[in-house]
């Protein structure tokens, strides 16, 4: 659910329970390539790519019901809370 193209129209970020807990997937425009990006300890909602394509930003629910704002590179690897 929420799938969001790239500005660039070349992959799609969305969120799936693939392995029974929510998380943030890109995938490329034909359909190949699927990854995750992370582990999140709560559940990542609304991503966003940023303006060049290079993060996405999202929100993400704890288990205590708050709220907060993340951003990660598209690879995954960097992420910091907002």
């Amino acid at each position: 659910s929420y799938p969001v193209w790239s500005p660039d129209g070349r992959r799609l970020v969305f969120l799936s329970d693939r392995g029974g807990h929510p998380g943030l997937y890109v995938i490329d425009a034909e359909g190949s390539g699927v990854r995750p990006l992370g582990d999140f300890p709560g559940e990542p909602w609304n991503p966003r790519w940023s303006p060049d394509g290079t993060r996405i930003v999202f929100y993400e629910t704890d288990a205590e019901g708050e709220d907060h704002v993340w951003v990660l590179d598209v690879d995954g690897e960097a992420r910091r809370l907002l």
